[in-house]
């Protein structure tokens, strides 16, 4: 029984689909979310406040926007 490409599930994660055609863009924002999810998972083992998440954040390079609830 052959399935339908479509009827196949999502790569979900971090997985890439074989069948994809990916262009250089793609590639350029997927490892930078990734270095930007390692830094911040960094960041967030050894800040014990928002004010010092901050701080270090900049230290690292990031910058990290915080939203207002309205």
């Amino acid at each position: 029984m052959m399935t339908d490409r479509v009827m196949k599930k999502p790569i979900r994660g971090r997985q890439l689909s074989k069948r994809d055609l990916y262009d250089e863009e793609f590639f350029r924002t997927h490892f930078a979310k990734i270095e930007i999810e390692s830094r911040l998972e960094f960041l967030l083992n050894r800040a014990n406040s928002l004010e010092e998440l901050l701080l270090k954040a900049k230290e690292v390079n990031l910058t990290i926007d915080l939203k207002q609830k309205m």
